[in-house]
């Protein structure tokens, strides 16, 4: 198999998290095949930024110059282009409390999951058991069985939190480049 080069020019918040936006983008567009070209095959990320910086070259040039420094089952090696603002308030959340009258009534149920993902709830364990061996028989995946207090007749949700963004806060614009398997 070959190599091809990549680049990759996003806006974040952080390196790290556009490095997640870009991986998930180039999975999402070409799949998660190790040999697509792009920078989905790679292993994480190197900030290069200090370096490039040093170098007093343009971004262009600085790629051009190190392309072929990446090794195509490496790393990705990443550059930021300008830095993100941050957010300058002192309380950067909101808070809705939701308050319900009456009486709460909890009822007890056993809680069918496989892998994390609910399946079905039934206030029998006998219940359970039969949803539980039901679906591990037919998807031959295993499922176990939890016991939960869940509230009925209203809403469990006592407060939302809200992120409170500043009017000049701003992402930053990340450069990522490297060498990938095709």
């Amino acid at each position: 198999m070959g190599a091809t080069s990549f680049e990759y020019q996003i806006k974040s918040v952080s390196m790290g998290k556009a490095y997640e936006d870009a991986y998930s983008n180039a999975e999402d567009m070409s799949g998660s095949d190790p040999y697509n070209g792009t920078i989905s095959t790679t292993d994480g990320y190197i900030d290069k930024t200090a370096d490039f910086k040093r170098s007093g070259l343009s971004i262009r040039d600085y790629i051009n110059k190190h392309i072929y420094d990446c090794d195509k089952w490496g790393a990705a090696w990443g550059v930021e282009v300008k830095a993100p603002k941050g957010n300058s308030n002192k309380i950067k959340s909101t808070v809705t409390n939701y308050v319900t009258q009456g009486a709460k009534k909890w009822v007890t149920y056993y809680v069918v999951y496989s892998f994390g993902t609910e399946i079905g709830a039934k206030e029998k364990k006998g219940d359970a058991i039969k949803v539980a061996r039901a679906y591990t028989e037919k998807n031959q995946r295993r499922t176990n069985i939890n016991i939960e207090k869940r509230l009925v007749g209203s809403n469990s949700t006592v407060a939302d939190i809200h992120y409170k963004s500043s009017k000049s806060e701003s992402e930053g614009t990340y450069v990522f480049f490297g060498t990938a398997a095709c």
